[in-house]
This record gives C-alpha cells, structure tokens and sequence, in this order.
C-alpha cells in the first residue's frame, strides 16, 4: 500500500510540473472570469441569453444561469453564487474544468508458491516451487506491484505468500 501511495504522489508530482497543464488552466480562469462578466450583463435583463465564447448563458428570470456548450448543458448558477465574484469564479471554473479520468480498476491477489497447494495457506492463486511471481503478474496485469508477505519451510522447495496489485487486468 505504501508503493501505491508513493508512486501516486510521485504522479502527482509529475503532472504539476507540466507547463500545458498550467496554460490550460488559466485559460480555464479567463473564461471563468468572462462567463462571470457575463453572468452579471444577462441578469441586469432579468432574463434571456449570452454567448461568452463558445459558451450559451441564459435565465429566465429566477435567479440562476445556466451554462452550456453546443446544446450540451454544463450546469447551473444559482444567485448566490454569482453575486460574489470569487463563488462565482469558483463555481465556473468547476463547470469548465475537465472532469477528471477515474481511475483504472485493480485487483489483489494473494499467490502462494510452493510444492503442494494443501500446505499453502490461504490464497487466491496457486504456483508451483520457484515460480516467477512477476512473471505471473505481468501476463495478467497491464501494471503491477508484487510485495513478498510470508514465507516459511516445508517440502522440497518452502513457501511463500505474496500480494499482488494489478492495475487493469487483462
């Protein structure tokens, strides 16, 4: 758990020193601060609509702005979130940003290795002595981390125990 953690962060770390990811952003923020500038020209008319951008505002009146994109609504705007400036922004730059990707699904997997399965204590999958754990995630896994949780004595070859994360099985 501690390898998945530190390899997120290490991810995590990456993607903020990447510059496009800043550009687009701000240019996030600039639109989010024009749809705001226009939030505030439309309900001034108490109702109708504003395009800002490739952005459709529009009321009808009741207090909240709706937001879309080619016919595609992003979400609503209520009153008091635009009276404030800053929940305005806020509130846009939400409806604007790219949603972001879930993440891929995993599976654990506990393998014991040794000669005979009845002597093996509880497992999800069986290998034979000497086996390649990683060898077995690899053709199972489209990433995988391999983490040795036990061994101990017995028969020809001993045992072994290990945990094994897979990222997007196959």
């Amino acid at each position: 758990m501690r390898n998945v953690t530190a390899l997120t962060a290490m991810l995590l770390f990456a993607a903020a020193l990447v510059p496009q990811a800043s550009m687009a952003q701000d240019a996030i923020e600039v639109r989010a601060a024009k749809v705001c500038a226009g939030i505030g020209s439309l309900v001034s008319k108490s109702q109708g609509e504003v395009t800002v951008d490739n952005l459709e505002l529009s009321t009808t009146g009741n207090g909240t702005v709706s937001i879309s994109r080619d016919g595609v609504d992003l979400g609503k705007v209520n009153q008091a979130e635009y009276k404030d400036y800053v929940s305005c922004l806020t509130t846009v730059i939400g409806l604007l940003s790219p949603q972001p990707k879930p993440p891929p699904p995993t599976v654990t997997y506990r393998v014991c290795s040794g000669e005979y399965e009845r002597a093996c204590k509880p497992h999800d999958v069986y290998l034979y002595c000497y086996a390649d754990v990683k060898s077995w995630a690899a053709a199972r896994c489209e990433s995988s981390i391999v983490q040795r949780m036990n061994t101990y004595a017995g028969n020809k070859c001993g045992y072994s125990i290990d945990t094994v994360v897979c990222t997007s099985p196959k």
